[in-house]
């Protein structure tokens, strides 16, 4: 017998997928777009407490998962590895643990051990970045009917209102462990079942509280209540920055109890809020979300491989590739979706075996990172005063040699993995020194957004010096594009400072670049110290 579909589940997945296209296609302006995350998780745990019944069969529930789950990753999978396979092959370098990681469910863990270490995560920028979030939910289905037994079990014994406030402090003590394990870093809590199953817990509290709790309610308090929502999930997409530690203070599992509260009303007949959840529009992107959640990244990667910047056009290539995977794998006739297998299957196969390895390339940076370390202390020992100063991350680091060709005097303090606000305590000990003179050159942005505040900060800390601000060339990370723009705007407000083009010349010859595609080889680093120079030299002539 069919189970009845429970109205407005497909309007809030739409709502929730929504709200992660968002912040995939524009991260700047919906940097909280990813909390619909934890109302897929919401959702999850409701609908797997709700549907399931005492007699509870394992096999039979790990048999509808994995049909679920694996025709469409396989799918896209194979279709997305073939493309960049004949697209560019080196593009599948590396890739074989983090498809495996994929296919075994273990992505979020893999992506931890990746973010551990600096190198390994820059060199492993991937099409596959945002697939953590299903291997969570197949970890989830693994564990799942061990949950839903112990709760039987409670239920059994006490009885469900007991069972409810069980539930309820496991809840509360995820989002407390989500806290303890964020000096971890953000990654840990971000990507951890442990620190983010208080979501999922939540929808399981709201399957077993809604059938002893049923509450009336009119149309006119549903049309309010929406609302409200509507512009309080606006408000959190325009501004829970993921990359700010108070969001994972408490934040987000108040965020996860309000979409918690949301979907109880939308679940009573009485408020009729599931109507405009009904919509044609809101239920087709509902019933597509899995889909185009899959699409998202291999979409935007590719184009950004391409140097393809239209998003309008981006955002329909995704709508078309996710309806022709629906449709293909529900469609009676199975042929052509065997055809479709096989071809990508072979080509996909292939790439995979061809593609090379990255740990040597890893290890290959690694060391000429600590070389170029261990000189740059030695000889900044031996430099009293220097004209010119510059501080910047692991980009400038690479370059040391040759920008010691060029300014052998120069005072240079680079660091890998050093994000914007940490290149001013340098420049405070060069000042403190007496070595901070008249010329500075800053290469910050790597790896992260350049926040305003903070460059304004270190901008009017040198606001009687000649700054010289390289801008980034990193083009699989998200702020590229938003950093250089930003860089040119400060530019016109401050009259001492100069931007110098590295972007262009790294986008336009990458063979100035090691195979992570963002630091600069030998050659590079020869072009990279030239600029430095034609822009310090130009301005004083």
């Amino acid at each position: 017998m069919k189970k009845k579909q429970i109205k407005g589940i497909d309007g809030i997945r739409a709502l929730a997928i929504i709200g992660v296209t968002a912040f995939h296609f524009f991260p700047d302006l919906f940097k909280g777009g990813y909390m619909g995350v934890c109302l897929f998780f919401i959702v999850t745990g409701f609908l797997l407490m709700q549907q399931e019944k005492e007699k509870f069969s394992i096999l039979s529930f790990y048999k509808k998962r994995i049909k679920r789950i694996y025709p469409s990753l396989l799918f896209v999978l194979a279709i997305t590895l073939s493309v960049y396979f004949l697209v560019d092959p080196s593009l599948l370098d590396g890739m074989k643990p983090e498809v495996l990681s994929i296919l075994l469910g273990y992505n979020n863990i893999w992506q931890m051990i990746q973010n551990a270490d600096y190198f390994t995560r820059i060199l492993n920028a991937s099409c596959f970045t945002s697939l953590w979030f299903l291997s969570m939910e197949m970890q989830i289905y693994l564990i799942w009917p061990f949950i839903y037994s112990g709760i039987q079990f409670l239920i059994k014994k006490i009885n469900q209102q007991t069972t409810i406030y069980v539930v309820a402090f496991l809840t509360l003590l995820s989002g407390i462990w989500m806290m303890a394990c964020l000096p971890q870093g953000i990654t840990r809590v971000y990507y951890g079942l442990d620190t983010r199953i208080f979501s999922l817990l939540m929808g399981v509290i709201l399957a077993l509280y809604v059938k002893q709790h049923p509450k009336k309610g009119n149309k006119v308090q549903g049309i309010v209540f929406s609302f409200v929502f509507v512009l309080l999930y606006l408000f959190i997409c325009l501004t829970m920055d993921g990359e700010k530690n108070w969001v994972y203070m408490g934040i987000m599992w108040l965020v996860s109890l309000l979409f918690t509260f949301f979907l109880y009303f939308v679940i009573q007949p009485s408020y009729k809020i599931y109507k405009w959840l009904e919509n044609p529009v809101l239920k087709c992107i509902g019933k597509l979300s899995y889909e185009i959640y899959l699409w998202q990244y291999p979409v935007l990667f590719l184009c950004q491989k391409l140097h393809f910047s239209y998003i309008s056009i981006q955002l329909f290539i995704l709508l078309i590739l996710s309806i022709f995977t629906y449709v293909i794998l529900h469609q009676k006739e199975k042929m052509k979706l065997l055809i479709i297998y096989c071809v990508s299957f072979s080509i996909s196969g292939y790439g995979l075996i061809q593609s090379k390895d990255k740990k040597e390339d890893i290890e290959e940076l690694k060391t000429q990172m600590e070389t170029n370390k261990e000189q740059m202390i030695k000889e900044n020992k031996t430099i009293s005063s220097a004209d010119i100063v510059m501080v910047g991350d692991s980009v400038l680091l690479g370059s040391y040699d040759e920008i010691k060709n060029v300014y052998p005097d120069s005072l240079i303090d680079a660091e890998v993995s050093r994000h914007m606000g940490q290149e001013k305590e340098a420049l405070m000990q060069f000042e403190t020194n007496g070595q901070l003179k008249d010329i500075v050159v800053i290469a910050m942005g790597t790896n992260g957004l350049i926040y305003d505040f903070l460059a304004i900060d270190v901008l009017d800390y040198l606001k009687d010096k000649q700054v010289y601000w390289i801008n980034n060339y990193c083009p699989n990370l998200s702020w590229q594009d938003t950093n250089n723009a930003y860089l040119e705007e400060l530019a016109k407000q401050y009259s001492n400072l100069h931007i110098i083009d590295w972007y262009t010349q790294a986008s336009q010859h990458p063979e100035y670049l090691s195979s992570d595609g963002i630091h600069p080889n030998q050659q590079g680093a020869k072009v990279f110290a030239e600029l430095i120079q034609q822009a310090i030299e130009g301005e004083k002539s």
